[in-house]
């Protein structure tokens, strides 16, 4: 009953002229109708087409951020105020000032924060806007350029697997307003990464259908668009592209011609089946003669799949090695401080599934409010951004068509991977441990959040509305052809389908609503029984909570399920105009892509909530406190304190004993577990004066401490005890486990101005100084009869450059209670000295008796490793690319495969 075309009708590409683009002339200006022949040519061409398609996506997204540009109100959420825009603006701060930052010392009492590569700063878009804008207007524009750029991408790469504009247009809006990249709007680098996935396998695409040059500069500019989602950058989304790359190319090598397949003229040499054919199977022959037609068979199939793979896997080396290798420069560092947090080992399984979607979060494709409450707050087992999945219900519709009726193998391929990686985003929820498997992936096991594996599923969705919405334009006229009259058959059964699942999905809510008000007990009851038994995140939510949640987003008189509703109508409606009058199919495309836009549109602008970034700009009272009592000292805040949230005060330079980031070093870690569980004298060796408390926190005046400051939010705690940020250290323990420091640090009998405890290292002990000044841990009692080794007084302090005069009347270890790296290089009057890795988090230096300058310098290896690996890749690339060229130019004959 389906009407269809054949593949080959959809692969044909609209026909090209020979000539080349028309070229302006004088006559334009002198002749309207030189004029008006020129812009026949143009429209002929296509390029005013693609430029109407293109303006159109730049008005929804304009649209979408109309109050950020208008108003200066941003979309939010908690990351935004405690990570992505504290460190845009100390990346722009640094910016102007002429450098680019590497260390910071306000947060972790020091962090490799261009490393942690979420303040993006090798991002070329994100760079571009910090230099051309303010931090604020650079926030809000990088973010319009964003989605311009995610719905330009796959506009290009569906107009690459030769459908229409139509298609395309409508394919380019989805993926960028779809739940994703709005989901994840206030994550800047997840969707600066994932909005590159198109253009990769656009040109890996081009690759599979040219040969010699061409293929291997599609491969490398494939590769490019791979570099610029890893200078994102997440690891997570960039491993995403790498597996849809790697499925994508297998698809493709196993559809193209052979003759596009390096290798396939190889011959299989096992000798018996050349000797016996494979007729001798079915022939009265001897076993022997059997087992000769099945090495035939085998061998067969071996030189079939063999060349096809290798190709497969060279297309996904070769772009993954070009990717990683331009990105270099952020990704040896990032990879190094990896090492130093707690994701440098495989995650624990459990902390791996963590915020995953469930089952019943397939609601959100149809209602995508429908696990917010009455009041807003998510009612769903983790948070909203991270397990709502949403395309829309016009498209969702086109998706179905084309799964329904299009025969093309891009749709089998699309719709196959669309489920598996729905499956993938629903973690360990599933009764079969499809996750665990994927999770056993070298390099995956050290991501979590399978939620977000919807970034595969939207964008396989994306293209799968392309080719139904192509369909629909195609197949839907109002000509007497048969096919013609098979497509209005196909699409009014369709679309009477839709209807009673729309209807029986409305009848559903109504009567289940009716149940729990009627029911209250049991409907409590069957919650606890068949929802709370999850695992999950969100420790708010509890069996009544979730009733009355459930309560209201089935009633029909719910805004938002309203909206639904209404739309699902509309959808409908518009099919079904569609098939009663074909004629008036230019009225039904145009309505169709304005209900799409204004779908997609309603859904991303009501999703986040706004604030004005002014509000980001100025710190809250207590933070004002701090700014305005800065000094060579920390602050700490302690939970659920909010006015100076972790990196809050990042852009003001006010230094903090914690900070956030998902790369804490975890040295740091499990020193503020420990402050937190009580042992509140390591606050004073990390040189923490203030600490800021909610107001309803108590204890801290009894332990000593002296209150300053107090507004209706939170107080602040004056420390008298803190220590300076450099000291002299006359004797030192050298230990061999790190949990045995930390229990040393913690003893009230530990004198942190008498003894520090170095790492247990072979360098130590070859190290003669350093084994002189060892002293054993017994020896602690008596550390109050050592005499004071001297003075250390900082003169110099800046994020890469700590210059510090000492005078010591003895042999002593200078510790700096500045978190330790192995890029820091410490220079005692000029001459290279050892940093070491000293009380567990710090940096010791060796300095002998006298008066000397000690200077500490960042100047990490992995950085200058990096940069050197991306530009020599860079200036590889631009040779290569010249030389092709050249050769072209020269004549050389551009083959194609057949």
């Amino acid at each position: 009953m389906s009407t269809v075309k054949s593949e080959e009708a959809y692969d044909v590409q609209a026909p090209t002229s020979s000539n080349s683009a028309p070229t302006p002339s004088l006559f334009f200006f002198a002749s309207p109708r030189e004029g008006l022949r020129l812009a026949q040519r143009a429209i002929a061409i296509g390029w005013v087409r693609d430029l109407a398609a293109l303006s159109f996506i730049l008005a929804c997204v304009l649209v979408f951020f109309k109050d950020a540009m208008l108003f200066g109100n941003i979309y939010w959420e908690p990351d935004t105020v405690t990570y992505y825009y504290p460190a845009t603006r100390q990346l722009d701060d640094a910016l102007g000032r002429g450098f680019l930052q590497l260390w910071t010392p306000y947060i972790f009492a020091g962090f490799h924060l261009f490393a942690d590569g979420e303040s993006g700063a090798l991002y070329p878009p994100k760079l571009i806007a910090l230099l051309l804008l303010s931090a604020d207007q650079a926030v809000i524009w990088s973010r319009v350029l964003r989605f311009f750029l995610a719905a330009t991408f796959m506009y290009a790469f569906i107009r690459q697997l030769g459908l229409g504009r139509y298609g395309a247009l409508v394919s380019g809006l989805v993926f960028s307003l779809g739940s994703f990249l709005v989901a994840q709007l206030h994550h800047t680098n997840l969707s600066n990464t994932a909005i590159w996935l198109p253009l990769v396998l656009l040109f890996a695409d081009r690759a599979f259908q040219s040969m010699g040059f061409r293929r291997y500069a599609s491969l490398s500019l494939a590769g490019v668009a791979l570099g610029m989602a890893s200078l994102g950058v997440h690891l997570q989304p960039v491993m995403l592209i790498i597996f849809a790359l790697a499925w994508y190319a297998a698809f493709k090598a196993f559809s193209v011609p052979a003759a596009a397949v390096p290798w396939t003229g190889l011959r299989w040499q096992f000798s018996l089946p050349r000797v016996f054919p494979l007729s001798g199977w079915r022939s009265p022959a001897p076993r022997r003669g059997r087992w000769n037609a099945v090495f035939d068979l085998i061998g067969r199939c071996v030189a079939y799949t063999w060349p096809r793979a290798w190709f497969a896997g060279q297309v996904v080396g070769i772009v993954t090695a070009i990717g990683f290798a331009l990105a270099a420069a952020q990704l040896i560092p990032l990879y190094e401080l990896t090492r130093y947090s707690f994701r440098g080992y495989r995650l624990a399984y459990d902390f791996a599934v963590s915020f995953a979607a469930s089952p019943h979060n397939l609601l959100t494709m149809v209602f995508p409010y429908f696990f917010r409450t009455a009041e807003g707050d998510p009612w769903s087992f983790w948070t909203y951004w991270e397990t709502t999945t949403y395309i829309g219900i016009a498209p969702l519709a086109l998706a179905l068509l084309a799964v329904t009726f299009v025969r093309r193998r891009h749709v089998v391929f699309f719709g196959i991977f669309a489920v598996l990686t729905l499956l993938l985003a629903f973690g360990d929820y599933l009764p079969f441990k499809l996750y665990w498997l994927f999770w056993r992936i070298p390099g995956f096991s050290f991501l979590r959040a399978p939620g977000r594996f919807s970034f595969l599923f939207v964008f396989s969705m994306a293209v799968l509305v392309a080719f139904g919405a192509q369909w629909l334009v195609q197949s839907v006229r109002a000509s007497g052809d048969t096919r013609d009259h098979r497509a209005r058959r196909a699409l009014t059964i369709f679309v009477s389908a839709f209807a009673a699942f729309s209807a029986l999905l409305a009848a559903g809510a109504i009567w289940l609503r009716a149940w729990l008000l009627a029911n209250h007990t049991d409907g409590v009851a069957f919650i606890t029984a068949n929802y709370m038994t999850f695992r999950r995140g969100n420790y708010l939510l509890d069996p009544e909570m979730a009733y009355r949640a459930l309560v209201f987003n089935l009633d029909l008189y719910n805004p938002k399920t309203q909206v639904s509703l209404a739309l699902l109508g509309t959808t409908l409606a518009l099919l079904a105009g569609w098939i009663c009058w074909p004629r008036g199919r230019r009225l039904w495309q145009a309505s169709l892509l304005g209900l799409v836009a204004f779908d997609l549109l309603f859904f991303a602008s009501n999703f986040h909530p706004l604030m004005p970034i002014e509000k980001l700009t100025v710190p809250p009272p207590a933070g004002k406190f701090l700014v305005d009592h800065n000094g060579l000292y920390r602050a700490y805040t302690w939970w659920p304190a909010e006015e100076t949230d972790p990196n809050r005060l990042l852009p003001f330079r006010v230094a903090a004993a914690g900070g956030y980031s998902s790369l804490e070093p975890d040295r740091h870690r499990q020193l503020m577990s420990r402050i937190d569980k009580g042992s509140y004298r390591l606050l004073d060796l990390m040189g923490v004066r203030y600490i800021v408390a909610a107001r309803d926190a108590t204890g801290w005046q009894q332990r000593g401490y002296k209150r300053v400051f107090e507004d209706r939010d939170v107080r602040i705690y004056e420390n008298p005890n803190y220590l300076p940020r450099a000291m002299l250290i006359p004797s030192l323990v050298i230990a061999s486990s790190s949990r045995s420091i930390l229990d040393w640090l913690a003893d009230r009998q530990f004198d942190f101005t008498k003894i520090a405890v170095v790492e247990d290292t072979q360098a130590p002990y070859r190290d003669p100084h350093i084994k002189a000044l060892s002293r054993p841990p017994l020896q602690w009692a008596a550390a109050d009869t050592m005499p004071r080794p001297g003075k250390a007084e900082v003169t110099e302090y800046r994020s890469e450059r700590v210059v510090v005069r000492v005078r010591a009347e003895k042999d002593s270890l200078l510790l700096l209670t500045d978190a330790y790296h192995n890029g820091w290089r410490a220079y005692v009057d000029g001459r290279p000295q050892r940093v070491y890795l000293t009380d567990y988090l710090f940096r010791g230096v060796y300095v002998p008796a006298g008066e000397h300058t000690v200077e500490f310098v960042f100047e990490p290896f992995s950085v200058r490793l990096g940069i050197a690996i991306s530009l020599f890749t860079l200036v590889g690339l631009a040779m290569f690319w010249l030389i092709g060229y050249w050769r072209l130019r020269a004549g050389r004959p551009t083959q194609r495969p057949a």
